[in-house]
């Protein structure tokens, strides 16, 4: 049996992640689909926006035939810890390939930048925190220390790496190679939607997109996004609980946290 594996937060699963997941399993020809899927809080360190149960739930109505959590000490890391916690979890399960969603679909190149970061460990890291001590976000200082080796002699990685996905996606690979597991990767370009587009435009909306309109209560303004069990789950979400989880739910509990506690519990 061929097991497809994917790395998800599935906050919420949209129609993008449903064709990632038919496309995938089409090319791969696996028989069936794993997902290691972050719990109840995701990268960032936010709640997701409904607990792990039900967007586990959406991907299994959706073709997904096993959902495993990704442990809370690796999902609200950075890239690099997260993907190493979730390709830990997928080569316990075996599986032949690992798919991700990404903006450049060059294996070739994502494999070429992930051994040069490998063969160049100890001045790769020395530039990485330098960059990061400059106040560049993690993806800027990734791609200024991989251009700043390289020479620019490779000069599509600005756009490669800048891009969310592809960073994970690099992450993923590197993290295969660190603990020996031999897998194949499959990336699958995203389909008209940019990770961060904070706006619905046509039905393969971004995550972000979609989750502004729950939080200010415009369900029926992500229908057309959604698999209809997914758009389902959502509506019975909302009438059992009358809210969806967003950390600003919390933040009179953080300040109270905060303002009561000591420095040095602090």
């Amino acid at each position: 049996m061929k097991i497809l594996g994917i790395v998800a937060e599935y906050n919420p699963f949209h129609l993008g992640h449903k064709y990632q997941l038919e496309m995938a399993k089409k090319a791969s020809q696996c028989d069936t689909i794993a997902v290691v899927m972050s719990g109840n809080y995701v990268q960032r360190g936010e709640p997701a926006i409904v607990d792990k149960y039900k967007r586990a739930e959406m991907a299994v109505k959706n073709g997904v035939d096993l959902v495993i959590e990704l442990p809370f000490p690796f999902s609200c890391q950075n890239a690099e810890l997260f993907a190493l916690g979730a390709i830990k979890e997928l080569k316990k399960l075996n599986v032949s390939t690992i798919s991700f969603g990404c903006e450049n679909t060059d294996i070739n190149l994502l494999y070429k930048i992930v051994d040069f970061q490998l063969d160049n460990t100890k001045e790769y890291n020395f530039l990485l925190k330098k960059y990061i001590s400059e106040g560049l976000s993690y993806p800027s200082a990734i791609n200024n220390t991989v251009n700043s080796l390289l020479n620019k002699t490779c000069s599509c990685t600005d756009d490669l790496i800048l891009s969310p996905n592809n960073t994970l996606g690099l992450e993923y690979i590197k993290a295969a190679k660190k603990i020996d597991f031999n897998v194949d990767f499959l990336p699958i370009k995203r389909h008209m939607a940019n990770h961060n587009d904070n706006k619905i435009t046509h039905k393969f909306a971004s995550a972000t997109a979609i989750r502004n309109e729950i939080l200010a209560l415009n369900l029926i303004k992500t229908k057309a996004s959604l698999p209809s069990s997914t758009y389902t789950l959502l509506k019975d979400y909302y009438k059992e609980h009358r809210l969806f989880n967003t950390l600003d739910n919390y933040l009179d509990l953080i300040y109270y946290k905060i303002i009561s506690s000591s420095k040095s519990y602090l």
